[in-house]
């Protein structure tokens, strides 16, 4: 028998030709009793299997043709008729509807929210790199502290100058018993352009932050008792003209940096514990007046480039290791008023473009003979 599991509704003349031929398909026997013999007790009965009708009308042409035009309905039912719906149909009878997909779309990523620049802090920025200065160099002991700490506007503290904007742009703390490290923090103060803290008792490295004061003009920190290296970050004050770092205990080599320096005019780094040869570099900054290096432990031999500081007036390399000639380019040198090489052990003659500083006294080279004589 053919079941229809979910009902359609079909068009008459269909539904009674799939009846007819239905109808006249195949039948399976009735199950019958087991026989009995009168007694009661039953008797052994071999079960045949069920022979289909044989009925003319019952033939297995016709079964093939009433299944074939019953699954055509169907077919043309199921695509052609809305199904009649079933409030109590059972639920594993019932197909799972079918649900249309919906229409991919491509996943475009939220961009992070942009972040809002950070405002200039201005004199509070500086207020700050002033007090981590206080309180690393003792500043309860130093010699005048009036005001610092106070509510007080930044240019009422002592030794503190400010600008239009209550930056920062002059400290000058020479001689007034700083005791301790320097705080990187100096580095904050982008607006100074003159920088002085000699004559203290300042003592570990000098803070290579101190490279981004890009308006420093002027940075003197002599006679106190600075060590370990100059920071190469210093060649980044391309408006320093005056540097003074003498009489401390630096050491390693002097940083070919410093040849950026265009607008440097005096450079003293006198009185350290400096080694190595000096940098041929140095021949860059092109306006120097005064070069002092000595009292330290350079060696090797006076680089030629120095002959290009056409506007060196004073040349202290003395008291050194130094050795070698003395280059000939040392004789344009025609602003020179002072050229000490004693103490030093250079070796072959003077150049004779420096004998002018031998007629005003201005030469010192361990009694070494003219290279024209």
């Amino acid at each position: 028998m053919i079941v229809l599991r979910r009902p359609y509704a079909l068009t008459a003349p269909l539904a009674l030709a799939a009846l007819i031929l239905v109808g006249c398909a195949p039948q399976e026997s009735p199950e019958q009793e087991p026989p009995t013999d009168g007694s009661g007790a039953g008797v052994e009965v071999v079960t045949a299997t069920p022979t289909p009708s044989t009925s003319p009308t019952a033939t297995p042409d016709i079964q093939a043709t009433a299944e074939t035009l019953a699954a055509t309905i169907v077919a043309e039912q199921l695509a052609n008729v809305t199904p009649a719906p079933t409030a109590t149909a059972h639920a594993a009878a019932t197909p799972a509807p079918t649900v249309a997909p919906r229409p991919t779309q491509e996943t475009t990523p939220i961009p992070p929210p942009t972040p809002k620049p950070t405002p200039d802090p201005g004199p509070e920025n500086d207020r700050q790199a002033l007090i981590a200065l206080y309180n690393a160099t003792d500043g309860d002991n130093w010699k005048d502290n009036e005001n610092w700490l106070s509510d007080k506007p930044l240019g009422e503290w002592k030794g503190v100058l400010t600008n239009r904007a209550g930056r920062v742009d002059s400290l000058n703390l020479r001689n007034n018993r700083l005791a301790g490290e320097l705080p990187v923090d100096l580095g904050n103060l982008t607006e100074l352009e003159s920088l002085s803290l000699s004559e203290n008792r300042l003592v570990g490295r000098i803070p290579a932050s101190l490279g981004n004061l890009g308006k420093l003009g002027s940075l003197t920190a002599y006679a106190n008792r600075f060590s370990g290296r100059i920071p190469d970050e210093l060649g980044n004050l391309i408006e320093l003209t005056y540097l003074r770092l003498s009489d401390n205990e630096l050491s390693g080599s002097i940083p070919a940096t410093l040849g950026n320096l265009k607008k440097l005019e005096r450079l003293d780094l006198s009185f350290n514990n400096l080694s190595g040869p000096i940098p041929p570099e140095l021949g860059l900054a092109t306006e120097l007046e005064e070069l002092l290096l000595n009292d330290n432990s350079l060696s090797g031999s006076i680089p030629p480039e120095l002959g290009d500081l056409s506007h060196l007036q004073d040349l202290d390399l003395g008291d050194n290791r130094l050795s070698g000639s003395i280059p000939e380019e040392l004789g344009n040198l025609q602003h020179l008023r002072q050229l000490y090489l004693d103490w030093d052990q250079h070796s072959g003659c003077i150049p004779t473009g420096l004998r002018y500083l031998d007629e005003r006294d201005g030469l010192f080279t361990n009694d070494l003979p003219w290279c024209d004589e």
